[in-house]
């Protein structure tokens, strides 16, 4: 697509870096924020978001440890010239 566009020397890089939470809770508070359901999930009954808590927690838990959440996430830079 790169290419596609008019661009050359093109070089691709990726990146794995660790994304940390505190919490499964600041997880979904984060996470949420920059979703399309943040409102939904703001707004919902406690008890429905307390739930959703508990199984976020069940989920989270392979990628748990003793200071929070904490799991690899990919990142894809592309240099090119025009």
């Amino acid at each position: 697509m790169v290419a596609e566009a008019g661009f050359e020397d093109i070089q691709i890089h990726l990146d794995i870096i660790s994304m940390r939470y505190p919490s499964p809770e600041e997880f979904l508070r984060r996470e949420a924020a920059s979703s399309p359901l943040a409102e939904e999930i703001e707004t919902m009954d406690p008890e429905i978001r307390k739930k959703l808590v508990t199984d976020l927690k069940h989920s989270l838990e392979v990628y748990t440890d003793d200071r929070g959440v904490v799991f690899p996430m990919e990142t894809f830079m592309i240099i090119a010239q025009k």
